[in-house]
């Protein structure tokens, strides 16, 4: 009965031990669930998939309908968007209000980047943010 009571142990101490490792702001594919701004927070639809990547200095993604790319600079928490530019197509399938929001968000500037729980919320100073999940 010992011998039963320690394996239980050592397991539930490995388990809730177990240290989680976090994706890494760059080289990820987030996909974008909400943004939030002045609005309230909205969910963007799974399809078409609406996400971001990060890396050597870039950033490029897709709102549902537009494309997105430019430099982006990631440092400790931070990410500083620059030369940021989107293709101009009309999609009469997705709603331009929300698209509008997310670039918003992905606009020239420094935002605070926190990844937590396989999360990455992206927030501009005045506070509109986009919550990302990283893609399995």
């Amino acid at each position: 009965m010992s011998i039963l009571t320690n394996i239980t142990a050592s397991v539930v101490l490995a388990v809730s031990g177990a240290a989680v490792t976090e994706p890494p702001v760059e080289k990820t594919h987030w996909v974008i669930e909400s943004v939030t701004d002045s609005s309230g927070t909205a969910p963007i639809p799974a399809t078409p998939e609406a996400y971001v990547e990060m890396g050597d200095g870039l950033i490029d993604g897709f709102t549902g309908c537009n494309w997105i790319s430019g430099f982006a600079a990631v440092g400790d928490g931070l990410v500083t968007l620059s030369g940021i530019g989107t293709t101009k197509r009309g999609c009469s399938n997705y709603p331009e209000w929300l698209e509008m929001r997310m670039q918003w968000v992905l606009d020239d500037g420094e935002l605070s980047a926190v990844v937590e729980d396989g999360t990455l919320t992206l927030t501009r100073p005045e506070g509109s943010s986009l919550l990302l999940r990283a893609a399995p």
